[in-house]
């Protein structure tokens, strides 16, 4: 009872805490309070329709992603290759993230580390090439020296999924490198902060009926939240069903071992019996006990899951980027307690 209670206590719990940490940054999982997406660049009548019809305090950037492959020095001197994720960001304000914060090594503003044809990478980057911060590596047509690492991306949930190291460089760097050609696969993201000025319900129907392009992909951080947590709902629904399942055989086992308690104290019930005791006072008795037993043990279970919340942060930092601060959450515990009970 306890584990089954604990593993449903557990999996509740740690939805509704990612549910609060989605909700604490929503606008920061997508970078902006809309994106516009498309595998290839807005024509110019769409950029000068979103310029035009959105207030003039609106601001735009535009962001290129695409894999490329990175040349790198051996220690023994030979060369070798390492496929990459590239993230292209403005060098120009409005700087990138327009909403959240990014996290590097040293804290210097991204803008700085990328200018001059820098680079900042996953840590992951340099332990698969063994180079350092000031190492050079090649990127298409030119150099590109490491000027720092970075440890949190604002609209990067999760880094379980990916080709390669992130390496962010700037839009000149991009260029000069040369790395896009025709046929290139390039995700082309235009990231738009709103003022205050127009509500972002308005913003999405004048986007929407305005841009001549209807094969790109326009969200807001709204869709983003909505889309993660129906992806958490999802995974929870699965996970809490391995936890009624081990409820379930946690009841199973109980009852044999009532069954099996009731059948060595039949001798104890006669005694009972012989006293005075009623039936339904001999019932009632064990069937105290054994609601105890249910309690203990969903109890444990709440407990159990508790404790489990403050390790699976720690245990995940390597995989999201969210702020997770464990709580207690009532809804949860008391769901997972009725259960055992």
């Amino acid at each position: 009872i306890a584990i089954g209670v604990g593993a449903m206590m557990t999996v509740k719990s740690f939805s509704s805490l990612i549910g609060t940490a989605i909700q604490g940054e929503s606008k920061g999982l997508l970078a902006a309070d809309l994106e516009i997406k498309s595998r290839w660049e807005q024509n110019l009548d769409d950029i000068k329709f979103q310029k035009a019809a959105l207030p003039p305090e609106t601001q735009f950037q535009f962001i290129k992603e695409l894999h490329a492959m990175a040349l790198y020095s051996e220690t023994n001197g030979g060369k070798a290759s390492l496929l990459v994720e590239l993230k292209s960001v403005p060098a120009q304000a409005p700087f990138y993230p327009m909403y959240g914060s990014i996290e590097s090594t040293p804290p210097h503003p991204l803008e700085n580390m990328l200018a001059n044809y820098g680079a900042v990478v996953d840590p992951a980057f340099l332990l698969r090439t063994n180079l350092k911060i000031g190492n050079f590596f090649q990127l298409g047509k030119i150099k590109v020296r490491i000027n720092g690492t970075i440890t949190k991306e604002p609209d990067r949930i999760t880094r379980a999924f990916s080709i390669g190291p992130r390496v962010f460089i700037s839009h000149p760097t991009l260029k000069k490198a040369d790395l896009i050609q025709v046929g290139s696969r390039v995700k082309h993201r235009t990231l738009i902060r709103l003022p205050k000025t127009i509500p972002l319900e308005n913003a999405l129907i004048i986007l929407e009926k305005g841009l001549t392009d209807k094969s790109l992909s326009l969200r807001s951080y709204k869709n983003m939240e909505s889309s993660i947590n129906d992806s958490i709902e999802r995974m929870g629904q699965y996970l809490k069903a391995l936890g009624i399942i081990a409820l379930l055989m946690g009841g199973i086992g109980v009852a044999m071992i009532i069954r099996t308690f009731m059948a060595q104290k039949l001798d104890t019930i006669a005694i009972l019996n012989c006293l005075g005791a009623s039936p339904r006072v001999i019932l009632k008795i064990y069937f105290l006990q054994s609601l105890l037993l249910g309690f203990l043990g969903s109890l444990i279970g709440v407990l159990l899951g508790y404790g489990i919340q403050f390790s699976l942060p720690s245990k995940l930092s390597g995989l999201t980027n969210l702020n997770l601060e464990p709580e207690f959450y009532w809804a949860p515990a008391l769901h997972s307690f009725s259960l055992g009970m």
